[in-house]
């Protein structure tokens, strides 16, 4: 899922603002079907805290402790007033202290292409060789080990990316093969230290892909693949790119993070509740 994660804070005026990383752990507590048009803020309410809103017309800012906002345009209002946040950039970190209209990203998220692959796994270091057989996908003689992931494209479209590893006779040394729609994308090399720790790999940079209406270019990121004693196996393995989704679901976290879930599984932070 690349990604990303969502949560929501309570803030006690602009000296609360920090530039720390919002920690991924705090759970939602408001759940809101993107269908409905009433946002409650009940449970994130706290005796002498008020939520900040704003008349956009006349730009006076006031606070209200009335939990109850209509979802309208993508907007939260109580009578003529939208509720207010700080706005938080999608690397999750809260550094500003403007107070801004909490506003709802497009209902239809565009796909993002794949660019970026990132793979941690171990291969078994007393693998035998595949006495540098040429590869061939359906012959298992030819390589040692398999993975898999979904990449995608311009359009939006999902395409299975396989990546085979094969040992070959230099010592710490496999090749590694990339197919996908039934083709070889490209062949490189991964080699390990001695303690079995990742030392490089090369051709695995800027992979041409032809998928969709364009060629785009992806790199296979391996810097935590180990070779050890123990059976070989894919800890994580996932692209940056997703298909287009629509949105399901806003979300509140227990610490004031504003969200949208869409139907993708992508989830991206809008905003950051603001309380005085």
């Amino acid at each position: 899922m690349y990604i990303s994660r969502s949560l929501i804070a309570i803030l006690v005026g602009c000296a609360s603002v920090s530039a720390q990383p919002i920690q991924t752990t705090t759970k939602t507590v408001i759940r809101m079907n993107h269908s409905s048009n009433i946002l409650d803020l009940s449970d994130l309410r706290t005796k002498d805290l008020a939520f900040a809103i704003r008349d956009p017309q006349t730009s006076a800012l006031s606070y209200t402790t009335y939990p109850f906002f209509i979802k309208k345009k993508g907007y939260f209002y109580q009578g003529n007033a939208r509720l207010q946040g700080y706005a938080v950039p999608q690397k999750l970190i809260s550094n500003s202290c403007e107070l801004t209209d909490i506003h709802l990203p497009p209902e239809i998220l565009e796909g993002k292409p794949s660019s970026t692959i990132t793979l941690e796994a171990n291969l078994y270091s007393n693998s035998k060789p595949t006495n540098d057989l040429p590869f061939d996908a359906d012959n298992s003689s030819t390589y040692n080990y398999l993975t898999s992931a979904w990449i995608y494209d311009s359009s939006g479209s999902g395409h299975v990316l396989n990546v085979y590893f094969a040992k070959i006779s230099q010592e710490n040394n496999w090749n590694i093969y990339l197919t996908s729609d039934r083709a070889v994308i490209t062949q490189g090399t991964v080699e390990f230290n001695p303690d079995g720790t990742f030392l490089s790999s090369t051709g695995l940079d800027k992979i041409p892909m032809s998928m969709g209406a364009n060629t785009q270019y992806i790199q296979l990121n391996m810097p935590l693949m180990t070779q050890f004693a123990t059976p070989f196996s894919v800890y994580s393995m996932y692209s940056d790119g997703y298909p287009a989704g629509d949105a399901a679901e806003e979300r509140v976290s227990e610490n004031g993070y504003v969200s949208v879930y869409y139907t993708n599984g992508v989830e991206i932070i809008v905003s950051k509740v603001a309380v005085a």
